[in-house]
């Protein structure tokens, strides 16, 4: 419009931000800075100035423009909420006089490029803020998303770089040893050197230490100078980094990482808008890391839970030793994961020698001596002896003896653990696990590991248990079998004795009692006597023929089912005991239904069982007292009770009441005679009947005895 030769246009959206300029006319890019150029002449920037010709510009300015070509110059700020934030400059090669007209032109032209560029700033602004925005939404949803944490780090670093308009940018994150950073992700679209899989170190890096001290990023303007970057400089300057933006990751209190944004190909002043969106980012990573980390822990956990489960279940199974090691064995090497185990064993019948009794993905010496003169001259003796145990992340650096140096080259080991199986003081053997990669042993490793020992050890402890009580077991099942041959045996020749004694014992006392009745011819009263007494130990011994006789029949159900009357058995039995009773000591009651109590069952049988409970109820109350019998019907079943307020049982041997030949107070001393098969003949044609026979103490003193039988019948 005026007819000028050269013009320059430069706007500042942010004081301490890059100008924009636009400039023609200009035969090269004028040397000098704008606003130094016009503070250094003296003319302040907030304020128009027009220049007729060259020698009334001041210097510095009128020299840069006299090499621009330009005699005439006019200037005007571009104002913005009061601010300076650049400036318009024209300029002609010939003098020119600047008229009013031309002034108020350049003023109106002034502020309304001014309004132009800060409404396009403002648009510039709010389109770059609304990027920002989306960028953080989709890197949260990402973040709380990703099931692979290398493409999070990659897609977060690749979109943070294209947003800040970075040349590149990389994540490191801090490794399982703490002393160094290494490189994970990056995104490098201009192809200069890869920084992927670079150590970073911490100790001695001044960069680190400030971003510790500070607690904030550390923003680099020339990596070339800065004294902080020292340490990594040579790293940066490989792959051509001139200004750079550390962002550290924070978990709590710790560093676990740092995001780094980088310009390569112009130095650059990171903002703070720049700096608050990367600080944002970093810290939805360091959420991320924090979730992915307690994904690892928990996963640890459960494949550590899973590795001892399927152990603890291949231990379980009762199976021989070897077999049982090698299923333990394998559960390990599947789910550790190992390249190769094996198992030491103590030898039980030399508790110095330890022989390998599994050994898989590896060949391991057969025997090893653990005297204390050889137990350092292997890692298997050395761990057995010293009940600790070892764990060598890299083999080539340990210092083995040479019996296992020679093992460890041979197989081509990289690391190897080797762990004491005892329990308590007793040294059972050696765990050895053996991996062909360096593996590094962290915490959660070797508590799993130390805990698998544990299980070898309890399984090894188990297994010779089990085999010891199998010989134990074998051992008493061939006493068992020896003993009830035995009492078989007892039991036929008392059968054969009875079956044979019974008939010489009834003509015998036959013709007792023909003698005692005179029939044979008179007799004395001593003779009398002597008969008698002959007979009633005939008829003690005729009564326990048949009472085994009866206890043969009933355990063999060998009984004759007819109707029989309950209660009237247990008057005749009644009648018979009371005949023999002295009534000066003893008092027998009966409790008896009024009516007839009808059941199936043999009645010798019960009235030997009955005659029996009423017999000991005698016996065992040698000082007299009363005896009571009742019978009583409960629920379709008749109970026969017998009580008495002699010495009574413990009540530690009930249980043992009934068993054939079995006494209280049994030996050659007891104070009571008998064979102890009166109970158990009871209990026998009770069981025999489909009933029971109970024996239990009573309070203060005596015994109640109860035979129940079904009145069904059998």
């Amino acid at each position: 419009a005026l007819g000028l030769s050269c013009e320059w246009i430069e706007f500042r959206p942010r004081p301490d931000g890059s100008a924009l300029q636009v400039r023609r006319g200009w035969s090269a890019p004028p040397p000098f800075d704008l606003p130094e150029a016009l503070q250094a002449s003296g003319l302040p920037l907030e304020q128009p100035w027009l220049f007729p010709d060259g020698p009334e510009i001041p210097d510095p300015l009128s020299g840069v423009l006299k090499a621009a070509g330009l005699r005439a110059a006019a200037y005007f700020p571009l104002m913005q909420e009061g601010q300076w934030a650049g400036g318009l400059l024209l300029g002609t090669g010939e003098p020119r006089v600047w008229t009013e007209e031309e002034r108020s032109f350049l003023e109106t032209a002034a502020q309304a490029i001014g309004l132009v560029l800060e409404r396009a700033a403002l648009y510039e602004a709010v389109a770059r803020q609304a990027e920002e925005l989306a960028f953080l939404n989709r890197l949260a949803l990402q973040a709380n998303r990703a099931s692979n944490l290398q493409e999070l780090l990659t897609t977060a670093i690749r979109e943070l770089v294209t947003v800040l308009r970075a040349d590149r940018g990389a994540i490191a994150l801090i490794a399982a040893s703490g002393d160094h950073l290494v490189v994970m992700a990056e995104y490098n679209p201009l192809d200069t050197p890869s920084a992927l899989g670079e150590r970073i170190p911490i100790q001695g890096n001044p960069s680190m230490a400030w971003i510790l001290q500070e607690q904030r990023p550390l923003a680099i303007e020339d990596v070339a100078t800065d004294p902080r970057i020292a340490p990594a400089r040579a790293l940066l300057e490989q792959v051509q980094v001139r200004s750079l933006l550390i962002v550290p990751l924070w978990m709590g209190d710790w560093i676990v990482g740092t995001l780094g944004i980088d310009h390569v190909r112009e130095r650059h002043i990171f903002t703070p808008e720049e700096i608050r969106l990367a600080e944002t980012a970093a810290h939805q990573l360091a959420d991320a890391l924090k979730r992915f980390r307690m994904i690892r822990i928990l996963q640890a956990q459960a494949d550590r839970l899973h590795v001892l489960y399927q152990t603890a279940q291949a231990l379980a199974e009762l199976q021989d030793l070897p077999t049982l090691l090698s299923h333990a064995l394998e559960e390990i090497l599947t789910h550790l994961p190992a390249d190769g185990a094996s198992v030491y064993v103590t030898d039980e019948r030399n508790p110095e020698l330890l022989r390998v009794m599994v050994e898989k993905g590896y060949s391991a010496a057969p025997v090893i001596q653990v005297s204390a003169q050889a137990a350092e001259e292997t890692i298997t003796g050395r761990v057995a002896a010293r009940g600790e145990p070892l764990w060598v992340e890299d083999c080539a650096g340990y210092p083995y003896p040479a019996a296992s140096r020679q093992i460890i080259e041979r197989e081509g080991i990289r690391s190897h653990a080797a762990l004491p199986l005892q329990r308590g003081e007793e040294r059972l053997g050696v765990l050895h696990v053996i991996w062909r990669t360096r593996r590094t042993f962290d915490p959660e490793t070797r508590d799993l590991l130390e805990s698998l020992a544990d299980l070898l050890a309890a399984g090894i402890s188990n297994a010779r248990l089990v085999e010891a009580l199998r010989e134990t077991v074998a051992q008493r099942e061939a006493l068992n079998r020896a003993l009830e041959e035995a009492l078989a045996a007892r039991e036929q020749m008392i059968q054969n004795v009875s079956h044979e004694l019974r008939t010489p014992l009834a003509v015998a006392m036959g013709y007792l009692d023909l003698l005692i009745d005179g029939a044979f011819g008179p007799l004395t009263p001593d003779q009398q006597e002597a008969l008698r007494a002959s007979r009633n130990r005939l008829g003690e011994l005729h009564r326990y023929v048949e009472l085994l006789l009866t206890l043969q029949a009933a355990r063999e159900g060998k009984i004759l089912r007819q109707p029989v009357d309950l209660r009237q058995l247990i008057q005749t039995a009644a009648r018979i005991v009371q005949l023999r009773l002295d009534p000066e000591k003893h008092r027998l009651a009966l409790n008896l239904p009024s009516r007839a109590v009808w059941l199936v069952g043999e009645a010798e049988g019960l009235a030997r069982a009955i005659g029996e409970l009423l017999d000991n109820a005698v016996k065992f109350s040698p000082d007299g007292g009363p005896i009571e019998m009742e019978l009583r019907i409960e629920g379709g079943v008749a109970r026969i009770i017998v009580r008495d307020e002699g010495v009574g049982i413990p009540e530690e041997v009930v249980g043992r009441m009934g068993e054939p030949f079995y006494q209280v107070d049994g030996g050659t001393t007891r104070r009571f005679g008998g064979m102890g098969i009166g109970l158990a003949v009871a209990r026998a044609v009770a069981e025999a009947h489909g009933g029971r026979l109970r024996v239990r103490p009573r309070s203060p003193r005596g015994t109640e005895a109860i035979l129940e039988l079904p009145l069904g019948g059998i």
